[in-house]
């Protein structure tokens, strides 16, 4: 199963985030419980389709696989998602809107991704989008396909954007695995089909309306350490933003590093192919020459 951790693995890359240095890595939280097993090929589909567990593989060097329980039943949560509220002859503030989160089996197999709206229309398209490709990757991450789950995200007022969708990911791996989501985090960026994390804009402003509001744990994409403001369009440190204003900020570059920042566990993840396994042997390079 070695060759298969590379489809699995992500690949991140450390960008620089400014003349102050770069963010100390989070801490890796307590590990979700879960059972080490060697499959051999074709042999996972069984352990993988079990409702009540998900298989993620190559955890470890040797090509084993870890196998995590999930809930039976259908499990709840509540992220915070952050906005940016520009235009109007109005200063740029920023905020948050509450997301209400809900995962569970589901026995007939069919897709089911629903999203409900407070108003008529106050979903907007791009937020719509978010909460699919959210699901998605979530599944994904477990080693899971989409029909395994049903999925449903509930917003109130009118929101739009797809900066929430890195947060609704780990809110969906959390209410899947059955993890106490910390109401004391949120994060800003958007989620990627390979499960990294992706830029936005006004982050500085969502810091602030969310530390106002109580957060203390707030994660930014990688690589934006120095965001520019959409108040005054100067770069601010979102570091030291945080640190001066008693909270604290968290570089998150994949949606492994966002379900730490939500819950304060770790999930197995699949370790990176060493550059020697992804080798072609003598013979096979014969033959695509």
């Amino acid at each position: 199963m070695g060759k298969l951790r590379g489809a699995l693995a992500l690949s991140l890359f450390v960008l620089a985030c400014g003349p102050k240095g770069t963010t100390k890595p989070q801490d890796k939280g307590a590990p979700i419980a879960g059972d080490k097993k060697d499959f051999k090929p074709l042999e996972i589909k069984k352990d993988a389709k079990n409702v009540n567990q998900a298989v993620i593989l190559g955890t470890d060097d040797k090509n084993g696989s870890t196998i995590i329980k999930l809930p039976a039943v259908e499990t709840f949560g509540k992220v915070d998602a952050m906005f940016v509220r520009m235009g109007g002859g109005m200063p740029a503030s920023g905020g948050s809107s509450p997301v209400k989160l809900s995962t569970g089996p589901n026995p007939d197999r069919s897709v089911r991704v629903g999203l409900y709206e407070e108003l008529a229309g106050g979903a907007g398209p791009q937020w719509r989008a978010g909460v699919w490709v959210a699901s998605i990757t979530a599944a994904n991450t477990l080693g899971k396909d989409l029909t395994d789950f049903s999925f449903s995200a509930s917003s109130g007022g009118y929101i739009d954007g797809a900066s929430a969708s890195g947060l609704m990911t780990a809110g969906f791996l959390a209410t899947m695995t059955g993890a106490e989501i910390d109401p004391l985090a949120t994060m800003t960026g958007i989620i990627n089909p390979d499960g990294t994390i992706g830029p936005v804009g006004g982050i500085p402003e969502k810091f602030k309306g969310n530390i106002e509001k109580g957060k203390k744990r707030i994660g930014f994409p990688i690589g934006m350490r120095w965001a520019r403001s959409a108040a005054t369009g100067r770069m601010v440190d979102l570091v030291e933003l945080a640190k001066d204003n008693g909270a604290e900020a968290i570089e998150v570059a994949s949606v492994f590093e966002a379900y730490r920042l939500l819950t304060k566990k770790s999930l197995p993840e699949p370790v990176p192919v060493t550059d020697k396994e992804m080798m072609l042997d003598d013979e096979t390079n014969k033959a695509l020459e």
